[in-house]
């Protein structure tokens, strides 16, 4: 199932969202809703209580997909809010989720190799072993030029991709593994395109599948992100 298929099959009318938000105390807020209404770019949803929420409230949304039974996080803003019985929310078409929050992102560990170039434009390689949606965890030679802060550019070819990814991402922590010759790089990705964000997104989408089916990693496991 390709990525445009799966996103459908998970936002259709009828089906069952989480959303989450802090309302105007900054509490936390979770509600069960069900999706009424669609089109290319909103969805209307049923609220379960009359609970107001304000235009410009940003939503975590949160579905589940019934063929593996996994979470899957994305942002969205209210639009609209319908007082009825049953009240209603106009939200934005939800998007893969894109916060500083890193530990609302999914998670994969993976083997795929990428290319980098540091400040000297010298190119090397490297292995990423774990990604997400925001930024990814390698393991790559031990050079001197490295430092916390210091911007990569970097390009991956995932299995899922026709064309290479190409893309800037920032150490943001770098670690000791045991080959001496090696150190492991934490990156942030900066100012990532939306369609790289989806290509990544779509990526992770089947592989978490492909843990499941090995058992590796049980139905409905959401993984945290902690770079």
């Amino acid at each position: 199932m390709d990525y445009n298929t799966f996103f459908k099959k998970l936002f259709s009318c009828g089906n069952s969202l989480q959303i989450e938000f802090r309302d105007h105390s900054k509490q936390k807020k979770l509600f069960k809703t069900i999706i009424d209404k669609i089109s290319d770019r909103e969805l209307t949803l049923i609220l379960p209580v009359s609970q107001l929420i304000p235009p410009g409230t940003k939503l975590v949304v949160i579905g589940r997909h019934d063929t593996d039974s996994q979470n899957y996080y994305f942002t969205a803003e209210v639009l609209t809010f319908h007082q009825g019985d049953p009240a209603t929310l106009t939200i934005s078409m939800p998007i893969p989720m894109q916060t500083s929050s890193r530990r609302r992102f999914f998670r994969c560990d993976v083997d795929l190799f990428f290319i980098y170039q540091d400040d000297t434009e010298m190119e090397y390689r490297g292995r990423i072993i774990n990604l997400s949606a925001s930024g990814l965890f390698a393991i790559v030679k031990n050079h001197p030029s490295l430092r916390i802060s210091q911007i990569l550019t970097c390009q991956l070819h995932l299995p899922t991709s026709v064309e290479p990814l190409r893309f800037e991402g920032k150490i943001i922590r770098i670690e000791t593994v045991e080959n001496d010759d090696e150190k492991g790089i934490a990156l942030d990705f900066v100012n990532v395109s939306e369609k790289i964000q989806n290509e990544i997104t779509k990526y992770l989408f089947q592989r978490q599948r492909e843990l499941i089916k090995m058992g590796l990693i049980k139905a409905g496991r959401f993984n945290s992100v902690d770079s």
